[in-house]
């Protein structure tokens, strides 16, 4: 059955090539991004989709404007992907206070936004699917990029709260969490250096900026991943049949990464029992 999906930051990446796997597979799409569409999304309009401007980081009341006009255009929006974001980089400390409220205005407050902002259409019609592009850093810290993997932890924790509220009115969530793919993640107004250098880091976050500059080594296939989601987000394939995760891992790293994740936070559990138990009344 054909749906119509609308996803954001669709000039680069997981957004990008995700909405030439569903044209190619027969669904409608309207892509977003930033900026002159008519540039910057003319090869996903060359292949079918309709294009339109939303920057996620707009006023609500702008936001709402722009769903209603794109459900306007076939009627009915079946799939919205929330992936525009950006990486901002360096330690902690070498962020300054605008530039984490910027990472978190694109990354997290946005997500809310363009949610909230679909979120009527979508009750209204008890059905749908809701997807946040997260990050494998949505459960485990590195450092040198504190400030974006703060906001994908928050991602996490939204979508887990979403889809409990949503579940009831037939509404799926989930937080697709990538690992290391060969996208543009690094590259141009997708990542941001950060507002000063402080020596004392450059054994932890100075260690990550020189792992970025190996930028396009990544092990994971876009593509691949791409059609992953687009499987899991209409029960094709592998997913047909099966429930969709609130949290779902994405490339080979991030499945390690998680079962790595669970086996620590396990150990240490059950290792600190002792201190953590027996302080009810």
């Amino acid at each position: 059955m054909s749906s119509v999906w609308l996803i954001t930051g669709c000039s680069s990446g997981f957004g990008h090539d995700l909405a030439l796997c569903a044209l190619k597979r027969g669904d409608k799409v309207i892509a977003t991004s930033r900026g002159n569409v008519e540039e910057r999304l003319v090869d996903l309009k060359q292949a079918g989709a309709d294009v339109l401007a939303l920057d996620v980081t707009a006023d609500p009341t702008e936001l709402e404007s722009i769903a209603k006009q794109a459900i306007g255009i076939y009627g009915a929006v079946d799939i919205l992907v929330n992936n525009a974001g950006y990486v901002l980089q360096g330690a902690m400390e070498e962020n300054n206070a605008e530039d984490i409220q910027k990472q978190f205005n694109a990354n997290f407050f946005g997500v809310i936004n363009v949610t909230r902002a679909f979120l009527p259409h979508f009750r209204e019609r008890k059905s749908g699917a809701i997807a946040m592009i997260g990050s494998r850093g949505g459960f485990m810290g590195f450092p040198g990029v504190g400030s974006y993997i703060a906001t994908k932890y928050a991602l996490a924790g939204l979508t887990e709260c979403l889809a409990c509220e949503l579940r009831p009115l037939n509404i799926k969530v989930t937080c697709i969490e990538p690992g290391d793919f060969r996208t543009s993640v690094w590259k141009g107004d997708n990542s941001k250096k950060p507002a000063r250098h402080i020596p004392d880091y450059d054994e932890t976050a100075g260690v990550m900026a020189k792992h970025l500059t190996e930028d396009f080594h990544q092990p994971g296939d876009p593509i691949k991943g791409a059609q992953r989601i687009f499987e899991a987000l209409k029960g094709e394939g592998f997913a047909r049949g099966k429930t969709l995760p609130v949290r779902l891992a994405l490339g080979d790293d991030s499945y390690g990464n998680i079962l790595d994740w669970s086996a620590r936070r396990m150990t240490e559990a059950k290792e600190w029992k002792e201190w953590s138990t027996g302080t009810d009344f």
